[in-house]
């Protein structure tokens, strides 16, 4: 389960109001009084195979999603239409195994290794190899790409 916080602007709010009460998605909007940008928050909860679909038709609709979009993992949620979507999108007609294009990215950047690891790595690799010429072992030599960084995925 998924909680989507979208921040829209006030032109394209009734817009993307409509594309959630048309997939009966209970909302909840919110207006800083303190500023002066003339945008609300909008908050809603769905199922993880919904996430994809209803940005995607919140795109169609006009918002710019690029400009902030939080997508975060929810432990439960109680509204009075997401049982229907559950029924929809987990178990009915809409069933899908898709994830959201941002989850994606959100999980490449999390498996991003750092210098210090490729670095190390590469250096070992490189020690593997030398020993593996010395030893006129190839063998050892192919173990050495293995453990390379560079031919990973």
């Amino acid at each position: 389960m998924r909680l989507i916080k979208l921040l829209v602007p006030d032109a394209d709010l009734s817009a993307v109001l409509d594309v959630l009460d048309r997939e009966n998605v209970d909302f909840v909007v919110t207006k800083d009084a303190h500023k002066e940008d003339d945008a609300s928050v909008v908050e809603f909860p769905l199922p993880t195979q919904a996430v994809g679909y209803v940005l995607g038709e919140l795109r169609d609709a006009g918002l710019d999603d690029d400009e902030y979009t939080v997508v975060t993992s929810v432990e439960t949620a109680k509204t009075s239409h997401f049982h229907e979507l559950e029924d929809r999108f987990v178990a009915g007609d809409d069933e899908d195994d898709s994830v959201a294009r941002e989850e994606i990215r959100a999980k490449a950047l999390g498996m991003h290794r750092g210098a210090v690891t490729y670095y190390s790595m590469t250096m070992f690799s490189a020690i593997v190899a030398a020993a593996g010429l010395l030893l006129d072992s190839p063998a050892v030599v192919v173990g050495s790409m293995v453990i390379a960084p560079q031919v990973g995925s």
